[in-house]
């Protein structure tokens, strides 16, 4: 099984990489934001019907049957997609990854895996686990990333680190929140997952409604206003714990958040190709993929530790720190959005 997840892991990184290429060639700037939105409509129908599915599949034929009927789906689509692929312009190659770009990804995914190790055990070990970690995935870094990136020099190199901000405060938030509504409000595994089926709908409607506009000096204002968003929702759990309300009230504040992203996600994607050379923008879009995934893997690792450092009692505690915590970050995102411009590369 872990095998198999790991294969499933590498053909996403991947295909994401390569899906974001297809975008770059195949749209014009100004129709990027239009493309970007109707990807994010793709990841929210599966969002939507796929849950359900897959639990009807589970219940009446096992679980293996649906790991084994999502797997045609993946060659439909490949063999939709020759046809297209092979009517795409010619371009020269994409520049070739930096080198030991594929050790670097190794060590890197080593030191995650340390990260979440030191982030289930408390005390001397735990704190040992995360610093190793750390020192395991900084260096790579360097070599992964665009020059510039770790002190958020102006334009490409802020851009790329923004996403690991976005999705740290969002996913950091976001993997707590069903653990909050069971733990404090007692709420059913079908009940915990309509605000995140709401936060899915702001997400892809905010991505429509940026979409509506062409690419252009709107996309800074677009980035500011999204990490707004995700501070202002991600803030707003904090009252869920605090005092007793209805759990109801998780699916607006979360559909507040999920329309930051919305604005924040296909904003950053638009500036990193817009910023990109050409031959750079497979590269640039590794790097991005990078940060996305360091930021999640770190925020909830933090927040783990944080919740079992705590004794039970005081969990509505320790997810109101969490909260707070990641809300800051993403106040710092928006901060940092307005080094996020730069100077336009020669992109068609």
């Amino acid at each position: 099984f872990v095998t198999g997840r790991t294969l499933q892991g590498l053909g996403s990184g991947a295909e994401i990489v390569a899906v974001y290429v297809v975008v770059a060639r195949a749209f014009p700037a100004e129709l990027r934001p239009r493309a970007f939105a109707a990807l994010s409509a793709a990841w929210v129908l599966p969002a939507l019907i796929g849950p359900v599915a897959a639990g009807a599949v589970a219940d009446a034929f096992g679980w293996r049957w649906v790991f084994i009927g999502i797997a045609p789906l993946a060659a439909l689509g490949a063999f939709v997609l020759i046809p297209v692929v092979r009517r795409l312009p010619s371009a020269s190659p994409d520049r070739a990854a930096p080198r030991l770009g594929l050790l670097g990804s190794v060590f890197v995914s080593g030191g995650l895996a340390a990260l979440q190790a030191g982030g289930t055990e408390l005390g001397v070990l735990g704190a040992a686990l995360a610093v190793a970690g750390f020192a395991v995935i900084l260096p790579p870094l360097r070599r992964l990333l665009p020059a510039g990136a770790l002190r958020l020099a102006r334009g490409l190199p802020t851009v790329i680190v923004l996403r690991g901000v976005l999705t740290a405060a969002f996913f950091g938030a976001e993997a707590y929140l069903p653990l909050t509504l069971t733990r404090l409000y007692h709420a059913s595994p079908t009940v915990v997952g309509i605000p995140l089926t709401v936060g899915a709908l702001g997400w892809s409607s905010a991505s429509w409604w940026q979409g509506r506009h062409p690419a252009g000096e709107l996309r800074t204002a677009f980035l500011l206003r999204g990490f707004c968003l995700v501070a202002v929702g991600v803030a707003a759990l904090c009252t869920l714990a605090a005092v007793s309300l209805s759990l109801w009230v998780a699916a607006p504040i979360w559909a507040v958040a999920g329309a930051g992203m919305g604005l924040a996600m296909p904003t950053i994607s638009i500036l990193m190709l817009t910023l990109s050379p050409p031959h750079e923008q497979g590269v640039n879009t590794a790097a991005l993929q990078v940060t996305d995934v360091l930021g999640s893997v770190i925020a909830i690792t933090a927040g783990a530790s944080l919740i079992d450092a705590l004794p039970g009692a005081h969990f509505a505690t320790a997810i109101i720190a969490v909260d707070l915590t990641l809300a800051g970050v993403a106040l710092l995102g928006a901060l940092a959005s307005r080094r996020a411009g730069g100077q336009i590369s020669s992109a068609p």
